[in-house]
């Protein structure tokens, strides 16, 4: 089986948290015996595959649906709808006027042109499938909730490298690019006259809002820069922190989030995206905007033990290879009800 993945054309220029689980995706779906094949603007490679995986939902990837429809290929859209932010009537509300008004909100048009031609939709949990079934009127039996994988490693590795690195441990962290969605400029005005060093992990991706912080920051934050998922150093800056806090604006499953859980941390998050049923009461919720709140929020977190509940409920959750496993299934209905008959 050849599957073909897209995904937006910027994909590339900052490795984020979309680009690490195609990879992974990939990665794992390979060990299975299928060929994955990246997708290259300057050659129609749909012909040469037999199913189409598109990650996001940007409007001009239609063409390629369109494309692959026509020549009778497996469409399958896992489109991260990042909507948390704003209210289900909102969104609805938007759909509408995108339908009824010509040119305006063109990108939920094509979006929902996408979703109704694909064969197959993959939410990356309930929120996002009811967003989906719902509000753009996807059958249920046209989708499926298949998480983002988890690293075992990151729970079963220790803090030597972290300590190396920085000589100290039980720091509160947030891991993700410098910019203001990530939200990392609350987090570092709630720290101040708190006795606790903050470690934020990331690459800056807005340049302006990174001065901000350093401008802010005091000395108790540390900016670590980028460490990329494949080092060593990052399962160990989880196993060595004690609080990790995530108060961005909008996420729609963060993995930096379950990480931090399986590696034992304590969690804040933003009342503003999805956290696992499970996981749920493992996790304190705050406003992103009330730096107040989450200061008090931090101190009481910090005076707690370990959280073995988030490990042991983020340790149940899937591994990659479980992940391709159910994406390859999927993968082979389609192909199997589309006549193509492979294995």
């Amino acid at each position: 089986m050849r599957v073909l993945f897209l995904a937006y054309p910027h994909i590339g220029l900052n490795r984020g948290g979309l680009q690490i689980r195609i990879e992974k995706t990939a990665l794992a779906l390979k060990a299975l015996g299928v060929e994955v094949i990246f997708y290259n603007a300057w050659k129609n490679q749909i012909p040469d595959v037999d199913i189409c995986h598109i990650f996001g939902f940007l409007g001009s990837m239609r063409f390629h649906v369109k494309q692959a429809t026509a020549e009778g290929k497996g469409v399958v859209i896992s489109p991260v709808l990042n909507v948390f932010s704003s209210s289900r009537y909102s969104l609805r509300l938007q759909l509408a006027l995108s339908n009824v008004i010509p040119g305006l909100l063109q990108n939920w048009q094509y979006t929902h042109g996408m979703l109704r031609q694909s064969d197959h939709v993959i939410a990356l949990n309930v929120e996002e499938y009811q967003v989906l079934t719902g509000c753009f009127g996807i059958e249920p039996n046209r989708c499926q909730i298949i998480p983002n994988g988890l690293d075992p490693r990151i729970g079963k590795c220790d803090k030597y490298l972290a300590r190396e690195r920085l000589g100290f441990d039980d720091y509160v962290m947030e891991v993700g690019s410098i910019c203001q969605r990530k939200n990392q400029l609350t987090l570092i005005k709630a720290m101040r006259g708190l006795p606790y060093r903050l470690v934020l992990v990331g690459p800056v991706t807005e340049p302006a809002y990174y001065q901000k912080c350093l401008t802010t920051a005091g000395e108790n934050v540390v900016f670590l820069g980028e460490v990329a998922n494949e080092d060593p150093l990052l399962p160990s800056l989880y196993a060595a922190a004690k609080l990790f806090v995530l108060p961005s604006f909008s996420e729609v499953r963060p993995s930096a989030l379950y990480e931090a859980g399986l590696a034992g941390c304590r969690l804040i998050a933003s009342h503003n995206y999805p956290v696992e049923g499970k996981l749920y009461a493992a996790v304190r919720r705050i406003h992103p905007n009330h730096c107040g709140r989450l200061t008090q929020t931090i101190r009481e977190e910090m005076e707690q033990d370990r959280n073995i509940q988030a490990a042991e409920i983020v340790g149940a959750m899937p591994s990659w290879n479980r992940v391709a496993e159910m994406i390859y299934a999927t993968y082979k209905d389609i192909c199997m009800r589309s006549g193509l008959g492979h294995k």
